[in-house]
């Protein structure tokens, strides 16, 4: 038997075990489901695992120097093929599946077998997603899918039903740090991450700090009745190119650490120690229960995001911002 080598996978133990089950025994599903928060090796797993598919190694694969394995780094590989969203689009389009099907109809190139990445699955439109559900339901031999979400629930109780599924937990801070290269900001990156490679990333660059500092400071200084105010934060966050899903991760954890900092003044429980210091004094007249209302009212946006009922993240948003402030005067 083959050895599988597959520790490239940080802190996802749960998930190698099952991956390395499924080639050893070489029985793979033919279609997985990667889910799990945004930033914890999804996309990475996904490949790795791809490699060790097609490496054919006499030692452990994927080895990262055989044939296959060259191929899928220089990105020519043929039966390893990746769905992604088109520059300049918003989805994974129609003909986009479409091609794949094309493709499935005929037997892989290099052997026997294939594989077909989808990242993201949960932004196929819903042509997309329909034109893939019926692959799925009758999959080629050999061919194998996995479909990357963020966002399991927005995808069609169909697909879902039809995938093995493979949750990915959020990352210890440890691993991040580690993975950072050490020392003090890698780990208080990490800290401030929750369980989110990408985002320890982006705050060790700067984008998401500044990103904090615009979305609660103009909270704080915002005061009743100020639409033009609302609409200038908002506008901020597209200058800054904050993604609305950062945006409401932030709220979720500023309302959080409020909460926390109110009731057990347990410093060390709080993750934006430093915006409490310096924007905290803003809601000191908001009872704990404003504060509970507003962190529904954020969680309530973000189901309806997730859901795809409101298309317009502008005026979702614009309005969470509203009813944030009037909770921020307990109104």
């Amino acid at each position: 038997m083959e050895m599988i080598d597959l520790s490239a996978i940080k802190g996802q133990q749960q998930v190698v075990g099952i991956l390395q089950g499924f080639l050893e025994t070489g029985r793979l599903p033919h279609a997985l489901l990667f889910s799990g928060p945004e930033g914890v090796g999804k996309r990475h797993a996904a490949e790795l695992f791809a490699r060790a598919v097609f490496c054919r190694s006499d030692g452990p694969v994927p080895c990262m120097a055989c044939e296959a394995c060259r191929k899928i780094e220089r990105g020519t590989f043929p039966d390893l093929i990746t769905v992604e969203i088109p520059e300049g689009k918003t989805r994974i389009l129609i003909d986009q599946v479409r091609e794949i099907e094309r493709i499935v109809a005929y037997h892989p190139f290099s052997g026997d077998e294939r594989v077909i990445i989808i990242d993201p699955a949960d932004l196929m439109t819903d042509d997309a997603s329909a034109a893939i559900l019926k692959t799925l339901e009758e999959p080629p031999a050999g061919t194998h899918f996995i479909l990357i979400t963020g966002r399991a629930s927005s995808l069609a109780p169909t697909i879902l039903s039809r995938c093995q599924k493979v949750r990915f937990s959020p990352l210890p801070p440890s691993v991040i740090a580690e993975i950072l290269g050490g020392g003090d900001d890698a780990q208080e990156a990490a800290d401030m991450a929750r369980g989110s490679l990408e985002r320890a990333r982006a705050l060790m660059s700067g984008g998401m700090v500044s990103a904090q500092g615009q979305i609660i400071g103009g909270l704080a200084e915002m005061k009743l009745n100020d639409p033009s105010g609302i609409q200038e934060l908002f506008a901020s966050l597209v200058k800054y190119k904050v993604e609305i899903f950062d945006s409401i991760d932030i709220l979720k954890c500023w309302y959080r650490d409020l909460i926390i900092d109110r009731e057990t003044h347990r410093e060390g429980d709080l993750v934006y120690h430093r915006l409490v210091k310096d924007f905290g004094g803003s809601w000191g007249n908001t009872d704990v229960g404003s504060l509970i209302l507003s962190m529904e009212a954020v969680e309530q946006i973000e189901q309806i995001l997730n859901s795809r009922m409101y298309l317009n993240m502008r005026i979702a948003m614009e309005a969470l911002f509203i009813r944030l402030v009037e909770l921020k005067y307990n109104q």
